[in-house]
């Protein structure tokens, strides 16, 4: 047994509703059955929190009727395990969400400017629901980049221009992943995206994709930084290394000596300023001597005799020191 429970204040949307979901059923041998509500009320609200068996909800999203205010009644009343939500938005954008129990969510947003496409969806939700199961596997096969963005976040002034750079990138990240991964975690994604600031839909779920940024330049950045994660691997390896060697804690106490030729020691060398942040850790040299080879670089760790700031943690030679917090950290505050 299916149950459709249509969602609407207009009568035509009502009719227009059961006559595809009618079509499409015709032949099927599977019992169903309508239960029609005009808004979000105490009877949507019974019908949510019975034991029924698996429904699918057709939602109006218009003047009179909240989607999203609905979804919550769905999401927090109902007591099936499977069930499939479709928003017909008044605008024509119809979006689709197959909704689990509990924190398993999908949403696949369908961008079509008739209704008409409802009966595709009928024909998916009937299959479904024949076979009583789907899973959704999704495989992140990718490198995980950890840079030091905090160290900038927390030490810089609130509007010094690298602070504001890294915050730029990490909103064009969020914002991008959010709408990306609405399909998703749909509830998730929501929650984040109502704290993103800026101009925006009411939902995550009518907003767009995001579109690709494009920069002159992006060629290069791009081949910069291929090479950089490459030696970044050879560098924390030998980190490793030394901390099980003992001859360090923590990444903040160690030197790091680098041999590197060719298109790695160019880009090492373009990075110089910003080489103690990317590998977190107190000092970076760039020498010609042989040192112990790794994969694509020679790679030597010591254990860094400074002193370390109060303020940053950080480590520096005690020429670079203001009694107890670092140059750095006295131009922040003084400055």
């Amino acid at each position: 047994m299916i149950r459709y429970v249509i969602v609407s204040s207009k009568e035509e949307n009502i009719k227009g509703y059961k006559q595809i979901i009618d079509k499409e059923m015709m032949g099927h041998d599977i019992c169903y059955r309508y239960c029609i509500f005009n808004n979000n009320d105490k009877s949507f609200k019974s019908y949510c929190s019975l034991k029924n068996t698996s429904s699918v909800f057709i939602i109006d999203n218009d003047d009179e009727v909240n989607s999203l205010e609905v979804i919550e009644t769905i999401r927090n009343e109902y007591k099936m395990y499977f069930s499939f939500i479709v928003i017909i938005d008044k605008n024509g954008v119809l979006s689709y969400e197959k909704v689990k129990k509990e924190n398993s969510f999908m949403i696949d947003l369908l961008k079509e400017d008739e209704f008409s496409r409802l009966k595709y969806d009928v024909r998916y939700i009937y299959n479904a629901t024949l076979t009583r199961k789907k899973i959704l596997t999704v495989i992140f096969d990718s490198q995980i980049y950890n840079l030091a963005y905090e160290d900038i976040l927390y030490i810089e002034k609130e509007n010094d221009l690298k602070r504001r750079s890294v915050q730029t990138v990490l909103y064009e990240i969020v914002n991008a992943m959010v709408r990306l991964l609405a399909p998703i975690l749909p509830y998730t994604s929501e929650e984040v995206y109502q704290f993103i600031p800026g101009k925006k839909e009411q939902s995550v779920h009518l907003d767009t994709n995001p579109k690709e940024i494009t920069y002159e330049d992006e060629e290069e950045i791009s081949t910069l930084f291929e090479k950089f994660f490459h030696v970044k691997d050879d560098v924390f390896k030998a980190l490793e290394e030394a901390r099980d060697a003992k001859i360090i804690g923590k990444g903040l106490e160690a030197s790091v000596m680098i041999h590197a030729t060719g298109k790695t020691k160019e880009a090492l060398e373009t990075l110089k300023p910003y080489l103690k942040q990317l590998f977190i850790v107190s000092k970076v040299e760039l020498v010609e001597e042989e040192l112990p080879k790794y994969d694509v670089c020679g790679v030597k760790i010591e254990k860094f005799d400074g002193v370390k700031c109060e303020r940053c943690w950080n480590y520096y030679d005690e020429k670079e020191m203001h009694e107890d917090i670092c140059d750095r950290c006295y131009h922040v505050l003084n400055d």
